[in-house]
């Protein structure tokens, strides 16, 4: 017969010890730490399970068995040494060669201490002390200093790394280390030091028991301080497996002691054993049977018992995630419909204008007809100043009597911030059942969160349709500038026209002027003497300035509407600002003005431009050069910034610039201020420029600071054809 002491004492241990290292080297099987900690709880559940046998020899004899015990004992040591150079953290990738040289001698000392029965001699049934084994003192000590050498090297390893350690890994150490220590010495104690002083060996089964020492003080280390990172997993199955031989304990003492002392019949070891199986099948399966059985209740009569806790958890965050109110509404009643079973669903939302009026229906409307702005039944709807009304809970009144004619179950009302934002309308529930409290209960939670998310998503609309608002504006806005930039574009290509032709009419009378005074100079109408010559020759200077103010014009007009025809060709620089040169040295000769060239030997200087227009461009710096200084001297020189590129600068020694000139200096019409704060020029010679390098691939520029003179420059691409 089984003795449940014993049954106990070996299987227990080795059950939980088997649970925590199976969720171990579950959790990480490739981490070394895990694997040595499987590795002694493997061995663990063989040493309970060979002392089982050991009592109850199924199979072969006691003898074979409590030598399978002192083997397997024999592993654990060796698992403990592996441990020391893993966990808690790893000494190296590999245990040191002599660990494995002295594990190897180790296994062969045990082995033929075993089977040469050095050690183990004998195991008898003594009548009076039981099972008694017959073994060598001498060889159980030289085991036993054996196996404590792997212990001691063990804490060598962790007491060299300790200080090493995060406090956290040293108060891993600190609890592993006492459960492996507590269970070490106490199988100690009783494997070899009880049995030797009372000559008993009978104490043997009980060793494992000081296993527990090991799991507990394991698992809390891994519930309390993250060993492993299965904190999780380990509590739910310990408390289901704890559960679960708690069942089949009482179950079977039960059992036992109706079939003893109950009952005429005696129960013996084999039948209590069938009845705990099945006892252990019974609290496995049932469980599953309750479901199975609450799904079918719940499809024919709706009374599933659901889970509040999770339907909160639900609601709350569509609560938290939803803008849209139609969709919050058909949201929260999808939840309740799961689970609660309602017949219908209303939600009621109220005008936030002051006034009790409501704003519209989500969900069922058969109640609309009912509260329309103005109308009394929604006063009524709303007189009781509880949060929530239920049916079966109402005395006698006319609010109980509006439910009951319109089958309402539930009326609930939404407030956030003492603002009544609407109410919820619910029906009875299909079942035909009243309330729970669980139901009550939920629904009292979900009231204010509720009109909170209410609040939410209304003013989320209201920014949308501001939103939208905002983009009708600008989209009128947007139409009325461009309507307006359409009539500016219309106008300046009116007043382009008008000064074309004003400049096509100019420039004939003009040249005729010209011409005229040209030809009373030469002489062609008599002699004139000196005094007449001069206001002739001022009025053909001025003659002369107009003309130039009409090409001006007119090039402005034909550069832009792309009608102007340019005659490119290959052009030295040197060439045109020599030609420029001498055209302005006379006119510089008369300010006082000295006008320098400056062209560097070897310098290219060829490109692919219009002549006339380049020259014109170079006559334009240096004609602004000459007006805007009094004295000083102008440079035109030649440069090559880079291999493709020329660059022609005109520096003068004038007033120069302010900022606030700069930034205006190429747009058309603009004009510079002389010393004597009179603006000088037409204000389109430095825009024509700047149209005539960009039409040539160049780029234009200048630098300047007041009383020091200004710099213009272009650049051009050095031409590539012959």
């Amino acid at each position: 017969m089984y003795s449940p002491i014993i049954l106990a004492a070996c299987l227990i241990p080795a059950a939980l010890n088997l649970i925590l290292g199976l969720l171990v080297i579950a959790r990480n099987p490739n981490k070394r730490a895990n694997q040595a900690f499987f590795f002694i709880a493997f061995w663990f559940v063989v040493w309970s399970i060979c002392l089982f046998f050991y009592q109850y020899p199924l199979v072969f004899t006691s003898v074979f068995w409590i030598k399978a015990t002192y083997f397997s004992a024999s592993f654990i040591s060796i698992g403990l040494l592996i441990l020391s150079y893993v966990f808690p953290r790893e000494i190296s990738e590999k245990p040191h060669w002599l660990a494995i040289a002295y594990t190897i001698l180790f296994l062969i000392f045990i082995s033929f201490l075993l089977v040469n029965q050095l050690w183990i001699r004998d195991v008898v049934n003594d009548p009076s002390k039981g099972l008694q084994t017959i073994y060598n003192p001498l060889s159980y000590l030289s085991w036993l200093v054996a196996a404590w050498t792997f212990m001691f090297w063990a804490i060598y390893n962790w007491r060299s790394t300790y200080f090493k350690l995060t406090s956290l890994e040293r108060l891993q150490l600190k609890y592993v280390f006492f459960g492996i220590f507590t269970w070490a010495f106490g199988a100690t104690i009783i494997d070899v030091v009880l049995p030797f002083i009372l000559q008993d060996t009978r104490t043997f089964p009980f060793s494992t028991a000081v296993g527990i020492g090991l799991s507990i003080a394991t698992a809390y280390a891994i519930l309390k301080h993250r060993l492993m990172d299965i904190r999780l997993v380990l509590a739910r199955t310990v408390s289901y497996t704890l559960l679960t031989l708690l069942v089949v304990a009482f179950y079977t003492i039960g059992l036992f002691l109706i079939g003893n002392l109950l009952l005429p019949t005696h129960v013996d070891g084999n039948q209590l054993l069938i009845s705990a199986f099945l006892a252990l099948i019974i609290a496995y399966t049932i469980q599953p049977i309750r479901r199975f059985l609450e799904q079918i209740t719940e499809n024919i009569f709706f009374k599933e018992n659901y889970d509040s806790d999770a339907l909160l958890s639900k609601l709350s965050k569509t609560l938290s995630s939803t803008l849209n109110l139609t969709k919050l509404g058909e949201r929260v009643f999808a939840l309740l419909e799961e689970n609660i079973h309602l017949e219908f669903y209303s939600l009621l939302l109220f005008k936030e204008n002051g006034h009790l009026s409501l704003d519209r229906i989500i969900g069922h409307d058969f109640i609309a007809a009912k509260v329309q702005p103005g109308n009394q039944q929604l006063g009524l709807l709303l007189r009781s100043r509880k949060q929530i009304c239920i049916y079966d809970e109402l005395p006698e009144s006319s609010l109980k009597q509006f439910m009951r004619t319109n089958n309402l179950g539930v009326l609930m009302y939404l407030r956030a911030k003492d603002s009544l934002v609407g109410a919820l309308v619910l029906g009875n529930k299909k079942s035909g059942d009243v309330l729970t409290g669980n139901d009550i209960k939920v629904l009292q939670i979900l009231a204010p969160q509720l009109a909170i998310a209410i609040q939410n998503a209304r003013q989320f609309e209201e920014i949308q349709q501001f939103s939208e608002k905002l983009k009708v504006k600008i989209k009128e806005a947007t139409t009325n500038l461009e309507t307006a930039n359409q009539k500016l574009k219309e106008l300046d290509k009116r007043k382009d026209e008008f000064l074309s032709v004003a400049a096509h009419e100019l420039r004939a009378p003009l040249t005729a002027v010209k011409g005229y005074l040209s030809m009373v100079l030469d002489g062609d109408g008599g002699s004139v003497n000196s005094k007449v010559k001069d206001f002739i020759q001022g009025a053909v200077e001025g003659a002369e300035r107009e003309v130039r103010l009409v090409n001006n014009m007119l090039n402005v007009s034909r550069i832009e509407e792309g009608r102007l025809v340019y005659e490119m060709g290959k052009v030295r620089l040197r060439d045109v600002a020599r030609s420029v040169f001498d055209e302005f040295n006379l006119d510089a000769e008369t300010k006082d003005l000295r006008i320098k060239l400056q062209i560097p030997n070897g310098i290219k200087d060829s490109v692919w431009v219009d002549k006339d227009r380049i020259h014109e461009v170079v006559a334009n710096f240096v004609s602004n050069a000459i007006k805007y200084t009094d004295k000083g001297d102008i440079s035109i020189a030649l440069l090559q910034p880079t291999k493709t590129t020329v660059r022609l600068e005109v520096a003068d020694t004038g007033y120069g610039m302010s900022e606030g000139e700069q930034k205006k200096l190429f747009s058309k019409f603009f004009r510079a201020e002389s010393s004597a704060g009179k603006a000088m020029g037409t204000g389109l010679g430095l825009y024509i420029t700047k149209l005539l390098v960009e039409k040539f691939d160049g780029k234009i520029g200048f630098s300047s600071e007041m009383g020091k003179g200004s710099i213009f420059w272009f650049e051009l691409p050095l031409t590539k054809k012959n």
